[in-house]
């Protein structure tokens, strides 16, 4: 992974050394195709430091975003603070979108603006704190600066829900992921979207896999398969054919690599077995961890 500030997060670049994370794998590696088929791609006002400028004068700009302590409060002067336009999957919540959640709270819960850490960062955390738990408040980091001050100090929400800051470089604060849903691609098995009822996605497939052409030769056999992209995101994973001899047992299996975007959205993939007595054959279509299409499964055609 490269840092573009040039200052990767390790031990000695982090307050303490607690909780350094250079060496992590990206955080969109636990997701499958499917569910990155449902993040919809954004882009959005992201607020600047006051010191942060264009020229080469190293002036203050005065239209820094005015900093407030209330979430009810905080959105102050933003429509005109001094801020910039971002492209994002996955990003930290700002002061309106805080704010925002806050004013649902009647449909997302009194406190579902303030974050509470999962189990997994409760035990994986090298800083131990008596009131780090997965039942209580905790505190985590915003996108939005504190604009009047240096360029280290960063907006967070409070463990009692007032907006605080903090020196950007401390390992101490939660980070809470936010995403838009693309509700074109996402399909709701059940939830409402509260914190008590969660959306649930559906088990639909991101991928559609058909054969075209099934059949045995002089030398073996020949399998076709055609995988077809419903989303507009890029789709990759591995196709894996299986050929089955006529009382069920496996007799070779291939594996294909495919990677499906949004310009080219269907691909054919052959491959070729050599040998005697095939019967059938199954076609699994996977990425790293979950199925993207229905199996499909049939018997070749007699000679």
């Amino acid at each position: 992974m490269e840092w573009l500030c040039g200052n990767q997060p390790d031990s000695s670049h982090i307050f303490d050394g607690y909780n350094a994370y250079a060496d992590e794998q990206g955080f969109k590696r636990n997701f499958t195709a499917f569910e990155l088929g449902a993040v919809k791609t954004v882009t959005q006002k992201t607020l600047l430091n006051a010191y942060e400028y264009a020229g080469t004068d190293n002036k203050f700009n005065q239209r820094y975003h005015i900093f407030d302590y209330y979430v009810i409060n905080v959105l102050q002067n933003y429509e005109t603070a001094y801020s910039e336009q971002v492209t994002d999957e996955f990003f930290l919540l700002d002061v309106r979108q805080v704010n925002t959640i806050f004013n649902n709270r009647r449909l997302l819960g009194a406190e579902y603006y303030i974050g509470k850490p999962t189990k997994e960062c409760v035990d994986n955390s090298e800083e131990k704190y008596t009131a780090l738990s997965d039942s209580k408040n905790w505190r985590y980091w915003l996108r939005s600066p504190n604009s009047y001050s240096g360029g280290s100090s960063v907006r967070q929400v409070g463990t009692d829900g007032y907006i605080f800051y903090d020196t950007a470089y401390k390992g101490n604060g939660g980070v809470r992921p936010a995403f838009y849903l693309d509700l074109s691609s996402a399909n709701f098995a059940s939830g409402s979207g509260t914190s008590a009822d969660p959306y649930i996605l559906g088990n639909n497939e991101s991928v559609s896999a058909e054969i075209s052409d099934a059949r045995l030769t002089d030398s073996g056999a020949v399998i076709t398969a055609c995988l077809d992209n419903s989303y507009s995101k890029i789709v990759a994973g591995d196709v894996y054919f299986a050929v089955y001899d006529a009382v069920g047992r496996l007799s070779e299996i291939e594996k294909r690599a495919f990677s499906l975007d949004s310009l080219e959205k269907s691909e054919d993939i052959t491959v070729t077995f050599s040998g005697s007595a095939f019967s059938a054959y199954k076609l699994f279509v996977w990425d790293n961890m979950n199925p993207l299409a229905d199996i499909v499964s049939s018997e070749f055609p007699t000679r």
